[in-house]
């Protein structure tokens, strides 16, 4: 004997079909408003012209800085003016004091021998650095050499480059050479699976010749936004940006100068990121 089957009556099946059809709509409008999926790895980057340590109170205070920091609470930070083993800053390597008090990972990156010691910047990581390197970048043997320097990173499963320069604040023709030099290096080094953050004092406003020249390559993070970082005490115009690249694999979630007119002479800038599938 041949089994039953109940037909369904075809206005059930219509009806049926409208459901799943609507379920679907609902599914999709939903993903879309919650943007990119929940298991897409977000970092907190900080860039911090520190001043050897020097606040705006002409005090050298490093525990002062240590604090914005933890407090802002990054995965990544990059230094600039930082000083090694210098007279001027009592013989201290800042990289390592300030690894020490924020419990982070410090790399030191030379720029010049300065005053018994070294001058240059420093990248604090959460994550340990599993590649570095350094570039120094265009300039005159005048004036002090400028420097771009970057570790490759472990973030979730993924890598990227992190990256921390300070190009030259006097010369307008310099600077946009040190922005061609940093664009030819990542153009080969920042791809899909290695992408690329730089963070730094770019000494640039965002209507500069250097700057829309690294938009044509780069996201700059709150490009659309009044980010005033210098001076601290009453800024009055952006030169410390975060840049990312391939423009598709980041999105940025949020931007904010921190409110601190006292520790450094720069006000530091905080972005936080996610990196799309």
């Amino acid at each position: 004997m041949m089994a039953h089957r109940e037909q369904i009556p075809p206005d059930r099946t219509a009806t049926m079909l409208k459901f799943l059809i609507s379920l679907s709509i609902v599914t999709l409008f939903t993903a879309e408003l919650l943007g990119d999926e929940p298991s897409s790895p977000t970092i907190r980057v900080l860039t911090y012209n520190i001043h050897h340590g020097e606040g705006t109170d002409e005090k050298l205070d490093l525990a002062r800085q240590a604090a914005v920091i933890r407090k802002a609470d990054p995965d990544f930070v990059a230094l600039q003016e930082v000083d090694r083993n210098t007279n001027r800053t009592g013989n201290v390597d800042q990289t390592a004091e300030l690894a020490r008090l924020t419990n982070m990972h410090g790399y030191f990156f030379k720029q010049i021998d300065y005053d018994g010691g070294e001058y240059g910047q420093a990248i604090l990581s959460k994550a340990e650095i599993l590649e570095r390197a350094q570039q120094m970048l265009p300039g005159t043997p005048e004036r002090e050499r400028r420097l771009l320097a970057r570790g490759l990173f472990p973030v979730g499963e993924t890598k990227l480059w992190f990256a921390t320069t300070h190009l030259h604040h006097a010369n307008d023709s310099i600077r946009e050479d040190q922005v061609k030099a940093l664009n030819e290096l990542f153009a080969t080094i920042a791809t899909p699976e290695l992408p690329a953050i730089v963070s730094g004092d770019f000494n640039a406003v965002p209507e500069s010749n250097a700057m829309k020249e690294i938009a044509q390559a780069w996201k700059i993070s709150g490009a659309d936004q009044k980010l005033l970082t210098f001076p601290a005490v009453t800024p009055d115009r952006q030169i410390d940006y975060v840049i990312v690249r391939p423009t598709n694999k980041f999105r940025i979630i949020s931007i904010s100068v921190i409110d601190d007119g006292v520790a450094s002479d720069h006000r530091p800038l905080l972005v936080e990121i996610a990196i799309t599938p």
